[in-house]
């Protein structure tokens, strides 16, 4: 498993727009969620002119929509491989065997869960937790890192999913919502108070043991400088800035702070 940078040029290619999860709250990283998709073909034709100007991205982030939903998604994880690029997917993993050959050519699966309660998570996403914790199960049989992404939406709630994550030696990223539309911001949390101790910026350890959790504000500007969004709407390298394939060569070298 490739090591991922701290400091990187991210690209995040939103594979689909579609998504058979229900989450109330998903903003869908500002695209329409239509079924058009990214193909491989455009894919190859876009790193082409990044690779002929040197500027290859330190990591994609294969994302949607539900990025399992693409047909090419395997073949687009293995083609990103092959240029030694970090690859992380996020996806809610609910179609184990349309994740299953995907496994591979990842060095990061970052999963969105909203709960550990089978009741609550069918609720809240429309996907049983059944399919996730078999998905979970199919990764750790491979050498990719896994990271649960998680809403904060109740404190009390979002404490018991993090002791739920720890048991099962999953890191987690709780996500503070776009527009906090719940009222309720990472700093409202007493971290250290739930046994965590900060060790890095937006990044906290267990006290008794390796879990580790990060922390992230979800707003418009959010990393939107340092990314670029490509669909098959466009490339943007902000959410309301769109730009051509051939400009995409002349672009600086983006850095992000994960």
């Amino acid at each position: 498993m490739k090591e991922k940078l701290e400091r990187c040029f991210k690209i995040r290619l939103l594979l689909t727009g579609k998504c058979t999860a229900k989450c109330s709250y998903c903003h869908n990283e500002g695209q329409t969620k239509s079924a058009n998709l990214l193909t491989l073909e455009y894919i190859k034709e876009i790193f082409g002119k990044l690779e002929s100007k040197n500027n290859l991205p330190d990591e994609v982030i294969l994302s949607g929509g539900e990025p399992t939903l693409n047909k090419q998604v395997k073949d687009i994880a293995k083609f990103l491989k092959s240029k030694s690029i970090y690859v992380s997917m996020a996806s809610h993993i609910g179609h184990t065997d349309l994740l299953e050959p995907v496994l591979p050519y990842l060095d990061e699966l970052k999963i969105h869960l909203d709960s550990f309660n089978h009741d609550e998570q069918l609720k809240s996403m429309g996907i049983p937790l059944e399919n996730i914790i078999n998905s979970i199960n199919l990764a750790k049989k491979y050498p990719v890192k896994l990271i649960v992404n998680h809403p904060l939406i109740n404190q009390t709630k979002t404490v018991e999913f993090i002791e739920s994550a720890r048991k099962m030696s999953l890191d987690c990223k709780i996500i503070e919502e776009f527009g906090n539309i719940n009222n309720i911001g990472l700093d409202d949390v007493d971290w250290n108070k739930n046994g965590y101790f900060k060790y890095r910026c937006n990044g906290f350890k267990h006290v008794n043991s390796s879990h580790r959790l990060f922390l992230k504000r979800c707003d418009v500007s959010h990393d939107r400088e340092r990314t670029l969004f490509i669909g098959a709407e466009g490339i943007r390298s902000k959410l309301e800035v769109k730009t051509s394939i051939k400009d995409i060569g002349k672009m600086d070298k983006l850095v992000t702070v994960i």
